[in-house]
């Protein structure tokens, strides 16, 4: 005699044993949740000073392994690795940077989250770390202190062209015994070369007997005004002095307009026959009709009385001690 089990008892004990695989099998995995990671800073509008530390900060949690932040690793796309944590703190180099943050938890999810920020190629006070280097603060003091503009700022004109500065006028000086209002020769000068990524042009200019060519200079602005800082070696009567030029203006419609232009001694060599301004001091000088019209280059004529014997004359005529000296000497050449 046979014995055969009801179909609802068979149905029982398969599910008895499917319950019973599942629960002691080795293939039974729970659902892992994936880390969640949130960056906190820098937001994505952040515009960084050049040299300055910038601080990248975010929190990364999970369901199973609890707080993941430390684990957090950063990459910029133009420096590679930054650093691991919750919290790093870096100096970057100027440019756009897609930031990613990235974790990974003990399962192998990894989850990402990205900010952008750019770096500046001027430090916080709005200058090149090369002018910085240059021109200490008591100067750019002393300059504003005798009214002149000074621009700051990472996105100068495109300022490759030559201009006509006439009249070109003193107005104001930290020399003793000068007069204001004295006019010099026309100055002629020309930007060339300019390198919108390292902030650096070439300078020519011709100002009486008196020239230069090929003047490195620093170059930084913003909202179409400019600032641009020199140093160079000049030669007058046998004499040797080292010297900053500084030149402003706002580029305008066929030329500049209120440019200036300011010349510091920063060493005479002790200033032998007297034929130089004193070290630590400077004059300012402007076109006095506020507009210098932009030419086809520095006309032959201008550099005529140089070629003939005058290039021991290499100085603007506001470094001279005696500047009406020096264009009586402009008129005895020409």
């Amino acid at each position: 005699m046979s014995f055969r089990r009801p179909a609802w008892l068979e149905l029982l004990l398969i599910g008895f044993v499917a319950i019973a695989s599942a629960g002691c099998g080795d293939d039974a995995t729970a659902p892992n949740d994936s880390p969640r990671l949130t960056i906190l800073d820098p937001e994505s509008t952040l515009v960084a000073p050049r040299n300055s530390q910038i601080t990248f900060s975010a929190t990364a949690t999970d369901t199973e392994d609890g707080d993941l932040s430390e684990d957090i690793i950063w990459v910029s796309d133009l420096a590679g690795e930054l650093g691991t944590g919750g919290d790093i703190a870096v100096v970057l180099e100027p440019g756009v940077h897609n930031v990613t943050a990235r974790v990974t938890d003990s399962q192998g999810e990894t989850v990402t989250a990205t900010t952008s920020l750019e770096v500046s190629q001027v430090e916080a006070n709005g200058f090149t770390p090369e002018i910085n280097a240059l021109v200490p603060d008591s100067l750019i003091a002393a300059m504003e202190d005798l009214g002149m503009p000074i621009a700051r700022g990472p996105d100068p004109p495109a300022l490759e062209a030559a201009f006509l500065v006439s009249p070109f006028v003193l107005t104001a000086s930290s020399v003793p015994g000068d007069s204001p209002g004295f006019r010099f020769p026309d100055y002629y000068v020309e930007y060339s070369r300019l390198d919108p990524d390292s902030l650096t042009l070439d300078i020519d200019w011709v100002n009486g007997p008196s020239r230069a060519e090929g003047i490195g200079g620093l170059i930084v602005g913003e909202d179409g005004r400019f600032s641009i800082f020199s140093t160079s070696t000049a030669t007058l009567a046998g004499a040797v002095a080292t010297i900053l030029e500084v030149h402003t203006g706002t580029i305008g419609i066929d030329g500049l307009e209120d440019f200036h232009t300011a010349v510091f001694m920063l060493d005479n060599q002790g200033n032998p026959g007297g034929v130089f301004i004193p070290e630590a001091t400077g004059r300012v000088g402007r076109d006095d009709d506020a507009f210098s019209p932009e030419i086809d280059g520095i006309p032959a004529a201008a550099s005529t009385s140089i070629s003939a014997g005058a290039s021991a004359r290499r100085v603007p005529a506001l470094l001279s001690c005696d500047p009406r000296k020096l264009r009586s000497e402009l008129a005895r050449v020409e």
